[in-house]
């Protein structure tokens, strides 16, 4: 088991939706050519596309919000752990000054 994947473009909702139950944490991660993070995948947004009734053989991006929370790799705990405390996010991809991911934060590391 994965504790998160990172996705191509092209990959259709219901691959998602495979990956997403094979991932640890749950949540997926699109990147740009330039392998900055620029949506996530979670179980929430697997269910608003489905009751949408968006194709299981639409791209997976259509269905997400882009701009996702994240971080930056140097953040004091402190810091985190107000993001997790004021929002309801169970993971937020640390990234690096060029937007690339680092690592993930999950809200048990610091709550």
């Amino acid at each position: 088991m994965n504790l998160y994947s990172v996705l191509e473009h092209e990959i259709t909702l219901d691959q998602a939706i495979s990956l997403l139950l094979d991932s640890k944490l749950r949540i997926l991660f699109f990147q740009n050519e330039g392998s900055r993070i620029i949506a996530s995948f979670t179980e929430g947004d697997a269910l608003r596309a489905i009751m949408r009734g968006m194709d299981l053989q639409s791209p997976a991006i259509e269905s997400v919000r882009m701009s996702p929370t994240v971080a930056s790799s140097d953040i004091g705990a402190a810091d985190l752990r107000k993001m997790f405390l004021s929002s309801r996010h169970f993971a937020i991809p640390l990234v690096s000054p060029n937007g690339t991911l680092d690592r993930v934060a999950t809200y048990d590391e610091f709550i």
